[in-house]
C-alpha cells in the first residue's frame, strides 16, 4: 500500500504516523531522529523534483552550450528569469532523489521489522547481507530486537 500512495508527502505522513504509534519511549530516540532526517531529505528532494518537473522549459536567449533552461518568474516584478542547468546539476538532483528514496525504503523496512514479527526472517536476511546493513540495524534498533528477534 505504501508505494501506491501518489506523492512523497503522503508517504512521509504514513511513515511519521506509523512511527508515532510504534516508536514510544527513549529506546526509540535514534530511529525517531533517523525518520525525521529521512523525511527532511525526501521533502527537499521532492521539492527539487517538482520544481524541475513543473517548470517551463525553453532555450536560452543567447546562444549557449547548455540547452537545458527553465524559465521562471521570481517573486519580484522584474520579468522572466532564466536558469541554465548543466547535465551534472540535473544528474546530481536525480541522485539526490534516488538517495532519498533509498533512505525512506530503509526506514520503512525497519518499521515493518518492528511491527510485524512474522516478517523478521525476511529482513534478517537483508540485515546480515552486508556489514553496512548490519550497522544500520544496530545503530537504530534497541538491543532487545537484535538479540531477541521477537522484540
Amino acid at each position: 500500500m505504501f508505494w501506491s500512495l501518489g506523492n512523497s508527502k503522503a508517504r512521509c505522513d504514513v511513515v511519521r504516523g506509523v512511527a508515532g504509534e510504534t516508536l514510544i519511549g527513549d529506546e526509540w530516540a535514534p530511529l525517531r531522529a533517523e525518520i525525521n532526517r529521512v523525511v527532511g531529505k525526501v521533502r527537499k528532494a521532492a521539492e527539487k523534483r517538482n520544481d524541475l518537473a513543473h517548470a517551463q522549459w525553453g532555450t536560452p536567449y543567447e546562444k549557449a552550450e547548455n540547452p537545458f533552461t527553465t524559465i521562471e518568474r521570481p517573486a519580484t516584478k522584474d520579468g522572466l528569469y532564466q536558469r541554465r542547468w548543466t547535465v551534472q546539476q540535473l544528474e546530481a538532483i536525480a541522485e539526490e532523489i534516488a538517495e532519498a528514496d533509498r533512505h525512506v525504503t530503509n526506514v520503512t523496512h525497519l518499521l515493518v521489522y518492528i511491527r510485524e514479527p512474522e516478517s523478521r526472517a525476511i529482513y534478517d536476511e537483508q540485515r546480515h547481507a552486508t556489514e553496512a546493513n548490519e550497522a544500520y540495524f544496530r545503530r537504530l534498533l534497541p538491543p532487545r530486537f537484535l538479540d531477541h528477534p521477537q522484540g
